[in-house]
């Protein structure tokens, strides 16, 4: 997301943010039978030795076949393989691949502080070849945004019921782009903590938001070393429930999520706020991401924004940029969002903006609301007006751009 006063910058969705959200993998077409999605998660624990989050994680050990294949979807991490392994044996038990933000909370639990996982599952007489392909789909769809690293569970199933012999495959894929030391998983409330992660391309800037189980998110301490390859933030989880931790930088195209981390304080319980509960049915356009923004700001008693025309223009000019471009950023060549801005001739106090890229308009949106930095660009109460911009792709892949202004 991106706030300026014309200022700076908060956060991404495979979400961006000058505000932002998490990214949705597109579904590869296969006749073996696939499904894909991009993360955010909830579930098991495996995979973080003393209850701690930290990146990379190399992998302590591997199968032949995984050993042989891993170097097709990058480098090994054992939080991955541990969530992999684990989704991978739920589907050879007959359950389905689960729904992006479930796969990212697994992630998250494992003690893997990665953005944007990216999965993708096969099932099927899938051949050797068919699963070199699907690693080295992943492995393309992530490297572009820093190093691909990647973990997967492959199960063998034995004919029964008439059935042949089949696999099941489900990997999962990251960018990592650089270190997170050791944080706890668990803490008491009150309890200070230090999240410190070292960039070795260095960043241009650096903040951090903290998103609890209620309220709005908050921003938090952070200092930036004078080489500026390393962020430090300083924090404290208020009472029981989970807590998400979403450290951010600028690497040289805006604002992004560089790392998040989960932290669950005293008995737990309450998990981390995310998108407004409703029984409403949101239609997958503009309208749609309005009303979605305006349910949110009500609930946290903030005035809801009306449509801008002008912000709009501004919003799918973006959203036509990052297409074309193929790359989630608040700046692909022609500026950053308030630099745009003032180029339409729009004269505003403050500027914000989300980006977004997931399968439909309103999945991006949400992938918005559950980021921290990103949802704090929808509550900020500055902000009086909102352009919505997106394209949608052949396959259903979605560029959202949001553009705020007060």
């Amino acid at each position: 997301m991106r706030a300026s006063a014309l200022g700076p910058c908060a956060a991404f969705a495979y979400v961006l943010g000058c505000g932002s959200a998490p990214l949705l993998a597109a579904d590869p077409a296969s006749s073996t039978g696939t499904s894909s999605a991009t993360a955010r998660g909830t579930g098991s624990t495996a995979g973080a030795p003393g209850d701690v989050t930290f990146a990379p994680q190399p992998a302590e050990s591997l199968t032949p076949n995984e050993a042989r294949w891993v170097a097709h979807c990058g480098k090994p991490d054992r939080a991955l393989f541990a969530v992999a392994r684990d989704l991978a044996a739920v589907r050879a038990a007959g359950g389905a691949m689960p729904p992006s933000e479930e796969i990212t909370r697994r992630v998250r639990a494992a003690g893997a502080p990665y953005v944007w996982p990216a999965a993708v599952g096969l099932s099927g007489t899938a051949t050797e070849a068919d699963i070199v392909e699907r690693l080295r789909t992943l492995r393309a769809q992530v490297e572009k945004d820093g190093e691909a690293r990647c973990g997967f569970g492959l199960v063998d199933k034995p004919p029964a019921n008439g059935f042949a012999a089949s696999q099941v495959l489900v990997a999962i894929a990251v960018a990592n782009v650089g270190t997170f030391e050791k944080l706890p998983l668990h803490a008491a409330p009150g309890q200070w903590l230090t999240a410190t992660a070292h960039f070795p391309a260095g960043l241009r800037s650096g903040s951090a938001y903290l998103l609890g189980p209620s309220g709005t998110p908050r921003s938090v301490q952070t200092t930036l070393s004078s080489r500026k390859d390393t962020l430090t933030v300083r924090f404290a989880p208020e009472a029981d429930g989970e807590y998400e931790l979403q450290m951010l930088g600028d690497l040289g195209s805006g604002p992004r999520p560089l790392f998040e981390a989960l932290v669950v304080a005293g008995k737990g319980n309450a998990p981390v706020s995310a998108t407004s509960a409703s029984a409403q049915t949101f239609s997958d356009d503009e309208a749609g991401v309005l009303t979605r923004i305006n349910e949110l700001r009500a609930k946290y008693k903030t005035k809801p924004l009306t449509l801008d025309a002008a912000l709009s223009q501004v919003a799918v000019a973006h959203a036509n940029d990052m297409t074309s471009a193929k790359k989630l950023a608040h700046d692909v060549g022609k500026g950053t969002p308030d630099q745009r801005v003032k180029r339409a001739g729009i004269s505003l106090r403050v500027v914000g903006e989300n980006v977004s890229y997931a399968k439909g308009v309103i999945a991006a949106h949400e992938g918005i609301e559950r980021s921290p930095s990103h949802r704090a660009n929808v509550l900020r109460a500055e902000f009086t007006k909102v352009g919505i911009g997106f394209v949608r792709e052949a396959d259903g892949m979605v560029y959202l751009a949001e553009v705020f202004g007060g």
